[in-house]
């Protein structure tokens, strides 16, 4: 920092308590998000049906989708963290200044990439929905051209959540992809079958809200940006040296998902449902949990980063991922020994019976195999972001996912529906393995076997009291449990799961620095 300058803002990591406080605002405002995307699914179900313009909306919304996911995930956000946390370490001013560059030139990418999905919808849409008839094919590639202008203003929300977490500000970013939920369930209501073309146009309302809801809290504040240019302001390189790898994360979702489509198209009629009412399910626990964990945590260890406080960083990490364990054991441990009834009590509803409760039950006990690996994997790839390393994540994560698509087609004639959510559970369950012998020998953060055994003393305790638990009610529900049934067998597990997985997060919870022996051995910055 030259001298006569002062610090935008302080760079020291917030306190314990502060980050309890933004994990339960993060939290909250996930619950209300994941309720409304709920909605949202049932809303156009509802009014639309199973119709050519629903799946003609639903293709289009592909890419849309994919960035939303990115968003309320927080890679991008994270990725973003660590140049703007030191650009608030340096002169006042160059903050608002880097902000303002990296917004126009991320917009201006954004656009571009827009324009070429405008440009070549048809083409687009013969690839990923070859079956659709030409008149289906052409309502989609009409709704394409008009959710490809949702991409620069979800790239320029990206990089203003990025600013916010940067400087503590976590409501703005989180209330975003609510709003678009409810830009969306708004214009569903517009639509009918023979019109789904509002749904589009909601889509980029969604869009608009997302980005409009962050300029208060962006602004209030803010000092005048430093009149430079782009060339003259530091950080600006980094943030364009982020974009590839961020572009390669976010085309290796798109193959996720489109890769995921192509399977559950050969599963028997019906099949598809249930794996997307699971597959919801899932994801909110993700959210409530390991994103409202993650999201605070990455921009305090940024500055540790910063600080090149290896200690504290290391610390920092391991508390994060053992206290995450700890919250999401209780979840997995309900998902694994009480699956039937979970599904039952919510989803077994007039046409939906047993025979199709079974199937979804079988389903979200392979889903719930991955709950602890995704969320230790959301903040061991945020916690490699932070220090800049946004490479390192996506290519472990192509690398898995070419494993996962080649194991569903060969285990699709024996596991049927089990399929996707077996290979989807194996990704992660290497993926997390992968990052956490990474950071353990790659960065000398910490002893991979002890924080491993650290990370799964909660999660095993807690399958061990649920599993108690639900043998002294006479075992785990069935398809044909009543509800009260259900819901008795879910609160005793959930109860029992979750209060030894406290005492257990609790006596495993690292409370001092790093060992000496081991933070002695080396003192080295952390690699980027």
């Amino acid at each position: 920092m030259s001298q006569g300058t002062a610090p935008e803002e302080s760079v020291r990591p917030a306190s314990s308590r502060a980050l309890l406080r933004a994990s339960g605002l993060i939290a909250t405002v996930t619950l209300l998000t994941k309720i409304t995307g709920f909605l949202r699914v049932a809303t156009i179900a509802g009014r639309l049906g199973a119709t050519p313009g629903t799946d003609a909306f639903l293709t289009a919304f592909l890419i849309p989708e994919s960035l939303y996911v990115f968003l309320t995930e927080g890679a991008v956000t994270a990725a973003f963290v660590p140049p703007f946390t030191r650009a608030l370490a340096g002169a006042r001013g160059l903050f608002g200044c880097l902000l303002l560059w990296s917004a126009l030139a991320v917009g201006l990418i954004a656009s571009a990439a827009a324009a070429i999905v405008w440009g070549f919808s048809d083409t687009i849409v013969s690839l990923i929905a070859p079956g659709f008839d030409t008149t289906t094919a052409k309502l989609t590639a009409g709704l394409t051209r008009v959710v490809a202008w949702y991409i620069p203003l979800a790239a320029v929300a990206a990089v203003l959540f990025g600013g916010l977490h940067a400087r503590g500000h976590f409501l703005s970013p989180a209330l975003g992809p609510l709003l678009f939920n409810v830009a969306v369930i708004t214009s569903a209501f517009f639509a009918f079958p023979g019109n789904v073309s509002p749904l589009a146009w909601g889509v980029l309302a969604g869009g608009l809200l997302q980005l409009l809801v962050q300029l208060p809290a962006t602004l209030v504040g803010l000092p005048r940006a430093l009149a430079r240019p782009p060339e003259a302001v530091p950080g600006l390189a980094e943030m364009g040296r982020l974009l590839l790898p961020l572009s390669f994360s976010l085309g290796v979702t798109q193959i996720q998902i489109l890769a995921e489509r192509i399977i559950a198209s050969h599963l028997p009629r019906g099949v598809i449902t249930s794996l997307n009412l699971v597959q919801k399910l899932v994801n909110l626990p993700l959210g409530l949990v390991g994103i409202a964990v993650a999201t605070p945590l990455v921009p305090a260890l940024a500055r540790f980063h910063l600080l090149d406080d290896r200690v504290g960083f290391a610390v920092a990490l391991r508390r994060g991922l053992v206290i995450l364990m700890g919250l999401i054991a209780p979840f997995t441990a309900i998902c694994l020994v009480e699956p039937a009834g979970v599904v039952r009590l919510l989803f077994q509803r007039g046409a939906y019976g047993p025979a199709e409760v079974a199937d979804a039950a079988r389903m979200l006990w392979l889903y719930a195999l991955s709950l602890p690996a995704v969320s230790g994997s959301f903040l061991l790839s945020g916690a490699l972001l932070a220090t800049g390393d946004a490479l390192t994540p996506a290519l472990v994560r192509a690398a898995l996912l070419t494993g996962n698509i080649v194991l569903n087609f060969a285990w699709l004639p024996w596991l049927g529906s089990g399929t996707i959510p077996l290979c989807f559970s194996l990704m992660y369950l290497a993926n997390v393995a992968t990052l956490l012998v990474w950071m353990g020998f790659r960065q000398r953060l910490f002893k991979t076997a002890e924080v491993a055994c650290r990370l799964v003393a909660p999660v095993g305790v807690a399958l061990v009291a649920g599993y108690a638990a639900s043998c002294a009610l006479g075992g785990s529900t069935t398809a044909h449990a009543t509800p009260l049934e259900a819901l008795l067998g879910i609160l005793s597990v959930g109860t029992a799961s979750g209060l030894s997985a406290l005492g257990t997060t609790w006596a495993v919870t690292p409370r001092n620095g790093l060992n000496s022996a081991h933070e002695n051995e080396d003192q080295r910055p952390i690699r980027p």
